[in-house]
């Protein structure tokens, strides 16, 4: 299981347990999710968007059941869960369905999710999913480097560890394209020694 959805999975279940009860030594796991699963059940929109976590990444639970997941992020995103968003929109993203990748990231963005301002910010810079923008991908990307007030702690610790994972990816595609880049120029570099011999 990613270490970042673990500990995404585990605040969520946290934060919904709390709201439940001042004890939580009182309360066993299996009697937290119950209380979660019937929240979800009654159209509690946090409370969908956990029980998706624990079904994509396959929860004692729950088990693993990505219809599931898929149709609980569906869900909490349409009804404004900005985090149920960015992660249906990585859902669009792993079908190579850019267009509404994108579209849900920047639900996300617009309410402040640090990662899927980020996402948007690379989609308009490279055209992935929309038009090339060089304005919009500066603008996104500064939204993204700002401190979003008005958000709760706990919420930008998630979107900081969203977002350092999501860099350290980006930054892995840097570096395949600098060594790419590095090769065409030692094979350039190559062939002219060649012809100027």
């Amino acid at each position: 299981m990613d270490k970042d959805k673990l500990q995404a999975q585990i605040k969520a279940v946290n934060n919904l347990a709390n709201k439940y009860s001042d004890n939580l030594t009182s309360h066993t796991a299996s009697e937290i999710y119950h209380k979660i699963f019937c929240d979800m059940q009654k159209g509690d929109v946090a409370s969908k968007y956990t029980i998706a976590l624990m079904y994509e990444d396959g929860s004692t639970h729950t088990g693993q059941n990505l219809t599931q997941s898929y149709r609980l992020f569906q869900s909490a995103a349409h009804k404004g869960h900005r985090g149920a968003q960015y992660m249906y929109g990585n859902m669009h993203e792993e079908d190579k369905d850019y267009v509404n990748a994108v579209y849900w990231w920047e639900k996300a963005a617009k309410q402040g999710c640090f990662v899927s301002q980020a996402k948007v910010a690379k989609a308009y810079y490279f055209g992935i999913g929309v038009k090339k923008d060089k304005e919009q991908a500066m603008y996104w990307y500064s939204q993204s480097t700002k401190p979003n007030s008005g958000l709760s702690d706990k919420t930008l610790e998630h979107d900081n560890l969203a977002l350092i994972k999501y860099n350290e990816e980006l930054i892995e595609t840097v570096k395949g394209l600098l060594k790419d880049k590095r090769e065409l120029i030692e094979t350039n570099t190559k062939l002219m020694e060649g012809k100027l011999k």
